[in-house]
């Protein structure tokens, strides 16, 4: 599990990120630069495109 944040809104999303470390210790926390809430799939989907190729990458290949 991997949970995307902007650094622009890491304070906003605090209690989440507390939540997600509590209950998911095994999560990947991954703070995308100069972004804000729901900025990188909104305005650069393209990008966030990459993230989620990248992810679902590394997990396939954790599977076999």
């Amino acid at each position: 599990m991997v949970y995307w944040y902007g650094e622009e809104e890491k304070k906003a999303r605090h209690s989440n990120i507390r939540f997600i470390n509590g209950y998911f210790p095994q999560a990947e926390l991954h703070e995308i630069p100069k972004m804000d809430h729901a900025e990188l799939v909104m305005l650069y989907p393209q990008e966030f495109y990459r993230y989620v190729k990248e992810f679902l990458n590394l997990e396939y290949s954790s599977v076999k």
